[in-house]
């Protein structure tokens, strides 16, 4: 809301609350009319529904005095109950027939009903209710509310259309009492609230003239204000401000006057602007020092820049031969560190399962030293730079502290410098500095730059040697080949002649196996009985897919009735015979079918079991017709046995029989 940034607070403040209370009383003012109409509609139904009650029971009676149905005389004895009004000045009620005809109206006898009106009212399951539509009215759109309830004894409805207007016309009057109500309110407290501010405003418009001047530098009176409420305390604070602003004036003076060690006490501990003076006295006094700091560092890194400059050219010049490069390094580099000592290790390749790192050169006091020493990875301190790939620095180390060696000889120096030669996390080799003074960060670093270098420049050098033994390696093998090639090609024909045999008998293995694939059940399994390979007959007899029979055993498909028959069968594969016979299986969706398996193992040159293969064919139904006539011929045979049970009782009784009539 910008447009308050440009008002005072007075006014501001009797806008929010004169706004405040026209919200506030408009909310009251629209609860009490919306609560008050939903009440006058409430009441304006009880009465309709109680009067159309009243005239429902009026037509009960005088149908029973009249013939069945709506006859003149029915019409007669009802027209006066219509030609009033309920209880406003146009709610007069009428009656309408199913077919939509006005059979009971003031004026509309005759006339049709609207048919949208009619529906609505036969619509209604409970024969009663409601509904509203809009109507002109001299030109003014009025909302009428339709009350309704069918008279089953003549088919018909009795309404009665009430204008809302007409219902509403006493809450016209109330609203304009409750708007004036409003308007006397909300004067009465802008009057009330101006009273209140008076004497508030005007003490804020002082501390606003003295902030002005504060603003443009000048230092303003003391302002006087008695009271202790918020503006008070705001007086107070200020005058404190003033003063103290007074007190950090004459301390600035003093800085810029380069009087630095003039005591002052900030107002708080939260004051900016005197912790700000009393910052920029310390930053003054550590100019001086950090300027110092910066020549020296410049220094630093010119010295480090000319290194990397020298000792780029080294590693150009001597990019093709290892002990030459070896040599120029680690001489210019004890040099330039003005150290005492330096030795170069570089990663001997001969073998890599144990790899070790070989001295090449070693310079001592400006000159060169022959020294053969071989270190294995992690074996002192240079092999373990070489396997953490970290930079390894020890000063101050005791003469007597044997335990940890350098790689140039048995006495430990007073500084030692070990920094492996690295390239994309890959050593190279290991460089060694050992000085009587203590190398700076600075030199450090240098040595660690320099040292990415010269394992560029190394692995370089190996792959120009490596190249070079290989063109050589090239050169012979190419000899070794040309008397090779007349051999390879006689080969080669025997081997053309062997391909299309085999080509031939790879067709007719091909032709087997679709035709296994086609007709029976094939599987591969482990020496477990776990499955590996199962054709698609196989899966489809036994449910499964490749994915959720993979890793599964035969064993939990076997029919319970088989199993201890089958483990033995399986215990003489596994030992090397071959199963013929008939196996009784369970599916996945627990349905059992039999097959004529032959289970046949594998074994691979060393005799041991690898693999073993199934083959089947389903069998079911004719095991079912065996099983069924099995099972039939028992059933005659204990027939039969009744039978010659009851012949030898029949006999028996012919024969009691016969010595009876004898």
């Amino acid at each position: 809301m910008k447009f308050l940034s440009n008002i005072k607070i007075k006014h501001r403040i009797l806008l929010v609350v004169t706004t405040l209370l026209v919200i506030l009383f408009s909310a009251a003012a629209f609860t009490v009319y919306t609560f008050s109409l939903k009440r006058l509609l409430r009441n304006t139904q009880t009465q309709m529904e109680v009067y159309l009650e009243k005239i429902s029971d009026i037509i009960t009676e005088i149908d029973k005095q009249t013939p069945d149905g709506f006859t003149h005389q029915d019409y007669a004895q009802l027209k006066t109950y219509f030609n009033n009004p309920a209880f406003y000045s146009t709610d007069y009620p009428f009656m309408v027939s199913r077919e939509g005809n006005y059979l009971i109206h003031l004026y509309k006898e005759g006339q049709r009903y609207p048919t949208e009106r009619l529906n609505t009212m036969f619509a209604n399951a409970n024969k009663e209710g409601q509904f509203e539509y809009f109507q002109e009215v001299k030109n003014e759109k009025h909302k009428i509310i339709v009350y309704f309830k069918k008279i089953d004894s003549y088919n018909a409805f009795i309404a009665i259309p009430v204008n809302l207007s007409e219902v509403t016309q006493e809450l016209k009057t109330n609203r304009v009492v409750l708007l004036l109500i409003i308007f006397v309110g909300i004067a009465l407290s802008a009057i009330a609230i101006n009273y209140a501010l008076r004497p508030v405003i005007n003490t804020i418009s002082k501390i606003n003239s003295s902030l002005t001047r504060m603003a443009e530098g000048e230092s303003p009176q003391k302002i006087n204000y008695n009271t202790n409420d918020e503006v008070g305390q705001i007086a107070k604070s200020l005058n404190k401000l003033i003063a103290g602003l007074s007190k950090t004036a004459k301390f600035a003076s003093q800085i810029g006057q380069n009087n630095l060690s003039t005591e002052y006490e900030p107002l708080g501990p939260n004051d900016a602007l005197g912790n700000s003076l009393l910052n920029m006295r310390e930053n003054l006094k550590k100019a001086s020092l950090e300027e110092q700091e910066r020549k020296l560092q410049d220094e630093h890194r010119n010295w480090v820049n000319s290194g990397l400059a020298k000792f780029g050219d080294i590693l150009r010049q001597n990019n093709d031969k290892l002990e030459a490069l070896s040599d120029s390094v680690t001489q210019e580099l004890v040099n330039y560190l003005k150290a005492n000592q330096g030795g170069l290790f570089v990663v001997s390749e001969d073998d890599e399962s144990e790899p070790k790192l070989e001295l090449l050169s070693t310079f001592a006091y400006n000159r060169k030293k022959s020294k053969n020493k071989t270190i294995l990875f992690g074996e002192g301190l240079i092999g373990n730079c070489a396997v953490e790939k970290q930079t390894i620095y020890l000063k101050e180390i005791p003469e007597d502290y044997i335990e940890i060696t350098s790689g140039l000889g048995e006495a430990p120096p007073r500084t030692l410098l070990i920094v492996p030669l690295k390239l994309e996390d890959k050593v190279f080799g290991v460089i060694e500095i050992a000085s009587f003074n203590n190398l700076q960060k600075h030199e450090i670093e240098f040595v660690e730059k320099i040292g990415e270098n010269i394992a560029s420049t190394l692995s370089a050098v190996k792959n120009s040697i490596r190249t070079n033994q290989l063109l050589e390696q090239s050169q012979q093998q190419r000899e070794e080949m040309a008397a090779q090639e007349e051999e390879m090609r006689q080969n080669m024909e025997e081997m053309q002649a062997t391909q299309e045999e085999m080509a031939r008998k790879t067709i007719e293995m091909e032709g087997i196996t679709s035709a296994i694939n086609e007709a029976l059940l094939f599987c591969e399994l482990s020496q477990s009985g776990s499955f590996q390979f199962a054709n698609l007959n196989f899966l489809e007899k036994f449910g499964h897919t490749k994915d959720t029979i993979e890793d599964v055993s035969i064993k939990e498909f076997i029919h319970p009735d088989d199993t201890s028959s089958f483990n033995e069968v399986w215990n003489t594969v596994t030992k090397g015979e071959i199963f013929k016979g008939t196996l009784k299986w369970q599916n996945k969706y627990d349905e059992e079918f039999y097959t004529l398996a032959s289970i046949t193992p594998a074994f691979d040159q060393n005799n041991e079991l690898y693999k073993i293969f199934y083959l089947g064919q389903d069998i079911t139904d004719t095991k079912k017709i065996e099983l069924k006539a099995k099972q039939q011929a028992e059933e005659i045979e204990q027939n039969l046995i009744k039978l010659q049970e009851e012949q030898e009782i029949t006999k028996q009784q012919e024969e009691d029989i016969s010595a009876l009539l004898q």
